[in-house]
């Protein structure tokens, strides 16, 4: 399953981390495990010390791209989060990247807290973060530049468009720093509750030196898997995900409707849909096309009547579920909408395999269904019939395709309608 990692932490804010193994992190606390850095393009220190020398971000650039061992992904998001810093405190001063150098975030050791961050993400399985509102903090910070209030210059506007919420009254000061920001500004596709069907399955927790007399300093992570929110809690094991046993399901939640076929994949997607009446039909095709293309499960139009009696259309829109931030951003690039729609959904697909007919035009290829453990469904593949039908003047791509549909309807009888194996098609390969 898709593993995500959700969180709810005061300190580098809430995060929750979100990949194939989905992790769901709650905690109540206010860690700087990052050392605090307000990095300065006029040079002065921090009042934090370090002793080492800063680095501007193309300096820190260049030592991560050079270490080997880190797998790319960890790269790219280990260089974002410098990158989204370095922005944030160039426009706060008035200055460019190039001229920020970082002082205690340039430090080796504050540069391996922020890889470490990424790579224990990684090492986790986590590829999709998502992060709980960020708390706003109050008060005010010392800063090489003086007592700034809280959040810190760079801090806030790192932040811009992120949610936030109240800190709580027994935490007061800084509870977000600047390398937190910009590791959630780096890493979290959507900031939020966890999506539905998350399974907690392993908690973690760290803590902050700094000390608040009435609340926790803890950042509090949990890995999970996104599972089908349907499953009653009796038909999933509360033993890690190795050791976790299956049983078939129960005469209860075939009487609720549920499909529970081992035949049958079931996964939350999400359905991200728009309203559009200024588009030409060609252009509304060519845009679902575009989605296809660009990695979307499915991708289909309706046509619709909007207000005022105005016909239009409705374009729709299958994804995975932690690809939803990127396809409701996609149609607002790609269509004229203002704006989007998106809900989650419960997609139940049929196991497959491929069988090849030899028809009498040729071969076609053929998609069978099984449903508890039989064949039952058969398929042929338009194109094929097509080419092989155009290749026979006077022959029918309809009677090809029941002529190919009715080879395999009888070669699986054969087999008492068990799975064969032929061009198998893995579960991983339906979208």
């Amino acid at each position: 399953g898709h593993g995500h990692g959700h969180g709810h932490g005061h300190g580098h804010g809430h995060g929750h981390g979100h990949g194939h193994t989905h992790g769901h992190d709650h905690g109540h606390g206010h860690g700087h495990g990052h050392g605090h850095d307000h990095g300065h393009a006029d040079g002065h220190d921090h009042r934090h010390e370090h002793d080492h020398r800063s680095r501007n971000f193309y300096t820190i650039r260049s030592m991560i791209q050079r270490a080997d061992t880190l797998p790319p992904w960890v790269k790219e998001k280990s260089i974002r989060a410098f990158h989204v810093l370095a922005e944030a405190e160039a426009k706060t001063h008035g200055s460019t990247v190039e001229n920020v150098h970082f002082h205690e975030v340039g430090a080796v050791d504050s540069i391996v807290d922020t890889v470490g961050s990424v790579l224990a993400l990684h090492l986790l399985g986590v590829d999709t973060v998502f992060a709980s509102p960020i708390p706003f903090g109050a008060g005010t910070v010392w800063t090489s530049h003086g007592k700034l209030p809280v959040p810190a210059p760079a801090t806030l506007r790192l932040l811009q468009n992120v949610p936030t919420c109240a800190a709580p009254p027994e935490a007061p000061g800084e509870l977000v720093t600047p390398t937190g920001a910009a590791l959630l500004r780096a890493l979290v596709s959507s900031f939020g509750p966890p999506p539905p069907g998350f399974v907690p399955l392993a908690v973690g927790c760290g803590a902050g030196t700094k000390e608040f007399p009435k609340h926790p300093n803890l950042v509090r992570v949990t890995v999970g898997e996104l599972r089908d929110p349907f499953t009653s809690i009796s038909s999933t094991s509360l033993a890690p995900p190795t050791q976790a046993a299956t049983r078939p399901p129960d005469q209860t939640e075939a009487a609720e409707g549920l499909v529970t076929s081992t035949d049958v994949d079931v996964k939350m997607l999400s359905e991200v849909c728009c309203n559009i009446d200024d588009m030409t039909a060609e252009q509304i095709a060519a845009v679902r096309d575009l989605a296809l293309e660009d990695g979307a499960a499915d991708a289909w139009i309706v046509s619709t009547h909007m207000k005022k009696g105005r016909v239009g259309t409705t374009l729709y829109i299958l994804c995975r579920h932690e690809k939803t931030n990127f396809w409701e951003r996609w149609l607002l690039t790609r269509t004229t909408t203002f704006g989007v729609r998106s809900t989650p959904v419960r997609r139940s697909a049929l196991r497959r395999e491929f069988y090849v007919a030899e028809t009498s035009l040729g071969q076609v290829r053929v998609k069978v269904g099984f449903l508890d453990g039989k064949a039952f469904k058969y398929h042929a593949e338009l194109d094929a019939c097509k080419r092989l039908v155009s290749e026979h003047p006077g022959s029918s791509i309809k009677s090809l395709c029941a002529e190919a549909e009715r080879i395999a309807e009888m070669h699986y009888r054969a087999q008492g309608n068990r799975a064969t194996g032929e061009l198998q098609a893995s579960m991983e390969d339906i979208k």
